[in-house]
Parts: structure tokens; sequence; C-alpha cells
């Protein structure tokens, strides 16, 4: 996660709610949890890509990436998870993340109107 969030912030952050499914010698299996916009976002090619070569160069050889989708089906209870919700929603916009990375910026801060 930390290689992710290093130099793709955007793909990280429809990553926090995941997590690692099963490893094995070929395979890493990873649970995305979250809406659907985030499964969505995780199994667009171009991120998928990115994570496969994370992959690939953290364990110095090629692995078979299998992602497994986990839909929240509860509301998100109390004004604090909804804020959160939102938030990680709005790191998560194609355009937020297509901006990070044409001017290779971070997210500082994240308000609520």
């Amino acid at each position: 996660f930390d290689l992710v969030a290093k130099n793709h912030p955007a793909i990280a952050a429809n990553l926090v709610q995941s997590h690692l499914k099963a490893l094995s010698d070929q395979d890493i299996e990873i649970e995305v949890s979250g809406s659907e916009f985030n499964i969505n976002m995780i199994k667009r090619k171009k991120n998928l890509m990115v994570l496969q070569q994370v992959c690939n160069e953290f364990f110095g050889k090629r692995m078979n990436l299998i992602i497994h989708a986990k839909k929240n089906q509860h509301d998100l209870p109390g004004q604090k998870k909804a804020a959160d919700h939102l938030r990680q929603e709005a790191l998560s916009h194609p355009l937020v993340s297509d901006a990070i990375e044409i001017f290779n910026g971070n997210v500082i801060d994240v308000k609520l109107l």
C-alpha cells in the first residue's frame, strides 16, 4: 500500500478499505472493499497495470494479481463516517486522479462545503 500511495495516491485512496486476501508464490489476491465507484476505479485497465507493476517490482518476479470486489451494502451511520465516505469519493474521482497525475501533485486537504 505504501508503495502505491507514494507514486499513485489516487489509486491508493481506492485501496484504503482493501486487504490482502491470499498470497502464494505466484498469486496475490486483494479484496477491494468500498463503493461501486472505488471498485470500478481499481478495475480500470490503467490502474490494474500500475498495481501489477508495483507487485512485480516488490516481489522481484511476475505475480498474478487477482482482484475480488466486495461492495459495502450498508449506509454509513453518523456524520463523521458520511464525511469520511465523501472525502474518499472525492479523492478517488477521475478528475482528481487525472489532475494529480498530470501535475505530479498531492492532495493536502479535502473540505466538505
